[in-house]
């Protein structure tokens, strides 16, 4: 095998069997069978899913071709130099500020979080099934491997495996056949895919244990990861580009069409979405607002006027850098904590505030400029056993502790008496000639406000200070820590410090062969087809005018962006918002007259707890009330089938027996556009639109 002789991939040799940046083979070749076979068994099994089969094939054959492609050293070599390059120029830009080795614990930490998010949300789904569901295979089968796989994650157990499972079936498949694929799905599939290349399942996780047991499954499991599961710096670099390079090329879909729509181009959008009843946790409350003031009218406006710019400038002004940056992540963040706490959207602000975080979290809990120096009295057991601890759970390093057998250098520099440092734990933070010295319970109130782990303690200490309970406990303590715990001549061995004794590694750069590369190269791919694919009616423009066959082939490789969670989206459109107009209320009325309100909707027409499970949402009530294209209309007999499952639901629930149950139907409509652009919001009350009456079930 020839090496390119070129800066990038020089001193390639020496990394090759010792860096897992070039897999074995093997292990390469053995994976992407097992998937092969699995995706096309898959795509066989589900019926109706035979369109998949032709999709996955697609997938897998121009993976395989840019995976043999890369493997020619001269192909190799040219991408290998251009994603360093690209790396280097983001990095001198500071888009992105990637350490690989200081950012393995936040990445870790991010994937357990990830990971319980799926957990949860499988629990929602399994907890509220419909009837029948159990009953049919496909559907109990991608329910529990949800769960299963949302566990597996979050503990860390087969991640790259877990992931691309998750990437490849469960969001592709699986909700499809469960009727919850939503645009959370999407924005966890680039999650996904960026944790699998930064190798985030190999620290703090079952992984990490198996690989440092050298069992040979641990060895099989280290094969699927870079040597000590860190990625250089550039890869991390590169996956946070193409990770936010798939988010952008989603908004411009969005905002694509929604410039095309007189309700965003006027600005009517934005009061009408946060006072949907559907779609908006505070909808009653932002309808009284608009109606009280035509400035938070135009205020609402003008944000939505904002977010259309924020679409077209997320990536460029990320990589141009300086305020245009902080700008565009800012005002992300504020749209993702609408989305997790006002708007109703399922999973996606959870989903994208990790991604958010995986991005561009550098500076809380991680920065280790201002380092805190801990003198420690290291023949005091009570003293030696807190060090170990705190050791463990410093996961950013932030932390430089001093025995005091070693350091009376350090306790005269700032100060400190030794005969009060045998009694007390001291902390001294240097920065730029600004010392803050810590003793005694201040330390351990100030540790829990700097170490991730121990910040859930900061409240329960801060009030213990002020009631003076808690230095009084700590004072009892120390008085008595050598009678209570006894000294000891030799200290404990302490845990090495992950994040220094990994440093090194994060610094290669970016090998000929490198994994990354394949993926980072099929994304590009899929990106162009997906852009070129991208229609856009206020400018007459159906996509790239390249003919029929050329059409074919570009719309195949823009539907392999799907497995990316680069997908076509057009939401908060006009049908969308008129989902506020029309809703229903199902009650069961007891033998004696006692009626219950199931939790579907309210008489105002606003989610209730059922709503948990994206299953009732996306695959049943959402579709019923995008089911009114011009009007309102009684559609009692129509949704029989669909209120039959939810009294069976609340049957098993319940385990109560109705005598009938009350549907109500209720309609109120949209806000007139035109006198909000006059400022004045007038929402007129619901009526009771129809009523029906099912029998219960004996």
């Amino acid at each position: 095998m020839r090496l390119i002789t070129n800066p990038v991939v020089s001193g390639f040799r020496e990394h090759y069997r010792a860096g897992a940046a070039n897999l074995p083979r093997k292990s390469y070749i053995a994976a992407f069978l097992a998937f092969l076979v699995l995706a096309v068994a898959i795509a066989i099994w589900i019926p109706e899913g035979q369109p998949f089969f032709g999709f996955y094939i697609s997938w897998f054959l121009t993976l395989a071709v840019l995976y043999v492609a890369i493997g020619v050293p001269a192909v190799g070599g040219w991408i290998a130099k251009t994603a360093q390059e690209l790396s280097a120029y983001l990095m001198s830009r500071g888009a992105f500020f990637s350490n690989a080795a200081v950012e393995m614990p936040k990445f870790a930490i991010l994937r357990i979080a990830f990971g319980l998010f799926i957990t949860q949300r499988a629990i929602y789904v399994l907890y509220l099934a419909l009837p029948g569901d159990f009953d049919s295979f496909p559907i109990l089968a991608f329910m529990i491997s949800n769960l299963v796989l949302g566990l597996m994650v979050s503990a860390g157990f087969l991640t790259q495996f877990s992931l691309a499972a998750l990437i490849l079936f469960q969001w592709q498949v699986g909700d499809e056949v469960i009727g919850t694929g939503t645009l959370g799905n999407n924005i966890a599939a680039i999650l996904g895919t960026f944790l699998v290349i930064a190798n985030a399942g190999a620290h703090i996780s079952v992984d990490r244990f198996l690989m440092e047991g050298r069992s040979r499954f641990g060895k099989f499991i280290g094969r699927f990861y870079y040597e000590g599961g860190i990625p250089s710096d550039s890869i991390v670099n590169l996956a946070k580009f193409f990770a936010l390079l798939s988010y952008w090329a989603v908004c411009l879909y969005s905002v694509a069409q929604h410039i095309s729509e007189p309700a965003w181009t006027s600005g009517v959008a934005g009061p009408q979405l946060l006072a949907s009843n559907f779609m908006s946790r505070l909808s009653g409350d932002f309808s009284i607002a608009f109606a009280a003031s035509p400035i938070i009218v135009f205020a609402t406006r003008l944000s939505l006027w904002v977010m259309i710019a924020w679409y077209f400038a997320l990536l460029p002004f990320v990589v141009i850098g300086g305020y245009f940056r902080r700008a565009v992540i800012y005002w992300g963040f504020l749209f993702i904590c609408l989305s997790i706490f006002i708007l109703e959207l399922g999973w996606l602000g959870p989903f994208e505030a990790v991604l958010w975080a995986a991005l561009f979290w550098r500076h809380a809990f991680i920065r280790r400029e201002n380092k805190l120096a801990v003198a420690y009295d290291d023949r005091c057991n009570l003293c030696d056993r807190t060090v170990n601890f705190l050791m463990t759970v410093d996961l950013f390093e932030r932390l430089e502790f001093k025995p005091l057998t070693r350091n009376e250098a350090f306790l005269q520099k700032y100060g400190i008496d030794k005969s009060a440092a045998l009694t007390d734990l001291y902390g001294v933070s240097d920065a730029n000639g600004d010392v803050r010295k810590y003793a005694g319970y201040d330390l351990y109130l100030d540790l829990s406000k700097r170490l991730l782990v121990l910040v859930p303690l900061f409240p329960s200490l801060l009030v213990g200070k002020y009631v003076k309970i808690g230095p009084l406990i700590y004072s009892w303590i120390a008085a008595r820590r050598v009678r209570l715990f006894g000294v000891c001549e030799l200290p404990s061995p302490k845990p090495e410090p992950a994040v220094s004794s990994r440093a090194k590694r994060s610094t290669q750069g970016i090998f000929w062969r490198d994994p990354g590369l394949v993926f980072f190269s099929h994304i590009c791919v899929a990106v162009i087809g997906y852009v070129l694919m991208i229609p856009a009616p206020f400018a007459n423009w159906a996509g790239a005018p390249i003919g029929k066959q050329g059409r074919v082939a570009l719309e195949n490789f823009a539907r392999q962006a799907l497995v990316y969670g680069i997908t076509p989206i057009d939401v908060f459109n006009s049908i969308d918002l008129r989902m506020s107009e029309n809703w229903f209320t199902l009650s069961a009325v007891a033998a004696d007259g006692r009626e219950t309100l199931m939790p579907i909707f309210n008489s105002n027409g606003e989610r209730l707890s059922w709503h948990n499970s994206d299953r009732i949402y996306f695959g049943t009530t959402l579709r019923w009330r995008r089911s009114f294209p011009t009007g309102p209309d009684c559609r009692f007999d129509r949704s029989i089938p669909m209120l039959k499952r939810f009294a069976g639901l609340y049957t098993r629930l319940t385990g109560e027996h109705p005598a009938r149950y009350v549907y109500r139907q209720y309609h109120s409509p949209l806000a007139d556009s035109g006198k909000i652009l006059l400022g004045h919001y007038i929402q007129e009350p619901p009526k009771l639109f129809c009523e029906g009456t099912l029998p219960g079930q004996p």
